[in-house]
């Protein structure tokens, strides 16, 4: 390893970060003053689309999205697949309530395929009930080939000026969490399966997880649905807020109530990080409320703060992931269309999959916690599924 190598794994993670970002943020300046010349706009006329679906219809697209996941988890168990891959030690480690290595692996690979599994019938689901319940179109979801090229290429500008920001300050987030704080590292099961010496076959669950399944399902939930039925009324965003506060709480509350019972006071306030933070971007809601005529931006926030809170179990990733989420908003409101905001999520995804399987060939510096092969946080953009829930390594 040359001498330059070894000064940039010596470096902080938010330091190493940084310097990764600074390449795309040059990239990303020189296309965008190249692209004030073209004589095309790359951006529609502003335009809002009324949706036929209610609150009720929401709720109930809520339902089912977190009913199909485990419907697939049970039709991938029925197949045998799983135990013709891995071979019949497979089921034992996964039924294994001791929680050794080897059953965070085995759970870590039935979440990822469950996931991949899931992704026709969630999107059939969500398009099928609103169409039945609301006669709902395909194109007033997002689901549309209009302007698909310029879309495309919209979703890979936005990626080279987001990825930066995003990257440097999630490095700095997670770096100050750990030193400062000394918070707890809390891994994703791509993490905990990428860290295993996985298969050529777990890489590909854990790219098409991340960069196929994760972008349509979440895009068409968050930006395809949620979005512009926020974007009606101001109330609306009101709504998301709440729920973003609820599901911060509920997603951390085996861990709060283990804290409260042991009297583990420091454990409680890591614990209740996720609903600090949506306490405080409330307060950033209520001011851009307040300034803006339209609940289009408002709309853009909470949803964004609610796309966030759907992954504190793998805190402190929500606090980067809000920048994303805001430009992904912003992308599927402005262009009518989903096609942007996905081909930028898959984008995302897909840097930090590269990183993950890169990272595993870079030297250890000391401890878990701090080990340069250790993942980039910014991977963890995927809604719990079965065998998510994984035990937290403290």
């Amino acid at each position: 390893m040359s001498e330059t190598v070894r000064w940039l794994v010596s470096l902080p993670e938010a330091v190493q970060w940084l310097l990764a970002a600074l390449p795309l943020a040059g990239v990303a300046t020189v296309l965008v003053l190249l692209l004030r010349r073209w004589p095309v706009s790359l951006l529609p006329p502003r335009r809002q689309r009324a949706v036929p679906w209610n609150g009720y219809s929401i709720v109930a697209v809520a339902i089912l999205y977190e009913l199909v996941p485990p419907f697939a988890a049970g039709l991938l168990a029925d197949s045998g697949l799983l135990t013709w891959c891995y071979g019949p030690e497979f089921l034992t480690a996964l039924r294994d309530r001791v929680g050794g290595e080897a059953t965070l692996v085995a759970k870590a690979r039935f979440g990822a395929w469950a996931m991949a599994l899931a992704l026709p019938f969630t999107v059939a689901a969500i398009v099928g009930f609103l169409h039945l319940k609301n006669d709902a179109r395909p194109y007033q979801m997002g689901l549309t080939r209009h302007r698909l090229g310029r879309n495309l290429l919209l979703g890979f500008l936005a990626w080279l000026v987001v990825m930066p920001f995003v990257l440097a300050f999630n490095g700095l987030v997670d770096y100050v969490y750990k030193v400062w704080l000394n918070g707890p590292s809390q891994p994703h099961m791509l993490e905990i399966l990428a860290r295993s010496n996985p298969w050529a076959i777990d890489w590909f669950a854990i790219f098409f997880t991340a960069v196929v399944a994760a972008p349509v399902a979440e895009e068409l939930l968050f930006r395809g649905v949620i979005l512009p039925w926020a974007a009606e009324r101001a109330e609306h965003g009101d709504f998301l807020m709440f729920w973003s506060g609820m599901i911060a709480f509920f997603f951390r509350i085996e861990d709060i109530r283990a804290a409260v019972e042991g009297r583990d006071w420091s454990a409680l306030a890591l614990e209740l990080q996720p609903v600090g933070f949506v306490a405080l971007m409330t307060v950033g809601y209520l001011a851009l409320r307040a300034r803006t005529q339209t609940p289009g931006a408002g709309a853009i926030y909470a949803t964004a703060l609610l796309f966030g809170c759907i992954h504190a179990n793998v805190w402190p990733t929500p606090i980067a992931l809000f920048i994303l989420a805001v430009a992904l908003g912003w992308l599927a409101l402005r262009t009518q269309s989903l096609t942007a905001p996905i081909f930028l999520h898959a984008l995302f995804n897909a840097t930090a999959c590269f990183g993950l399987m890169f990272g595993q060939n870079e030297p250890a510096k000391g401890n878990d916690d701090t080990a340069a092969a250790r993942r980039p946080s910014v991977v963890s953009t995927l809604t719990p599924v079965p065998g998510s829930q994984l035990p937290r390594r403290r």
